[in-house]
């Protein structure tokens, strides 16, 4: 009987380790940041159609759906609804435009049904040279409740799919003659 409450005891202690662990991970100042960045062998006026149109964007960021809410093209104002996640856990966001300068910038703020999550993407494109564009996107999510907590593991799966996006824009792009 000693053993097990020790063993039990042991594993109580490992699961407070573990989620102070997390707790004070998830409040270092890069917490919910993410970036990343790429050059693309086109120029700015090729590349910024895959942010600005959404059924294109959609391509590469691994949407489920997005449909535009507002009438006409995106723009400052602009409203639209985007399903993403897994098969097991679906995410509905509601997103705006809220800065558009073509070729140049997009500032996207994606708002979660669920109040514990928020999102924010900002695109910036420069000329590389050439005909070439760096494309650079950087993301700043907020957590609140469990996803507080687990905002560590969150942002670095975050992380990963940030870079195989770009690296999937970069290959559509690219592919487009």
């Amino acid at each position: 009987m000693k053993i097990l409450v020790r063993v039990l005891l042991a594993i109580a202690a490992l699961l407070v380790l573990a989620t102070g662990g997390l707790f004070l991970a998830g409040m270092r100042s890069s917490a919910g940041h993410n970036e990343a960045s790429v050059e693309i062998a086109r120029p700015t006026a090729q590349v910024f159609p895959y942010f600005s149109d959404l059924q294109l964007m959609k391509t590469w960021v691994g949407w489920k759906e997005v449909s535009l809410l507002s009438e006409g093209e995106l723009k400052v104002g602009s409203k639209f609804r985007v399903i993403t996640g897994t098969d097991e856990y679906r995410v509905d966001l509601a997103g705006e435009v809220i800065e558009l300068q073509p070729n140049q910038r997009l500032v996207l703020v994606l708002q979660s049904n669920d109040p514990s999550f928020q999102f924010t993407e900002r695109a910036e494109f420069e000329v590389a040279g050439g005909d070439r564009t760096r494309a650079s996107m950087k993301t700043k999510a907020q957590y609140g409740g469990f996803w507080r907590l687990m905002e560590p593991l969150v942002t670095q799966a975050a992380q990963k799919r940030l870079d195989d996006d770009v690296f999937r824009l970069k290959a559509l792009a690219e592919a487009r003659p």
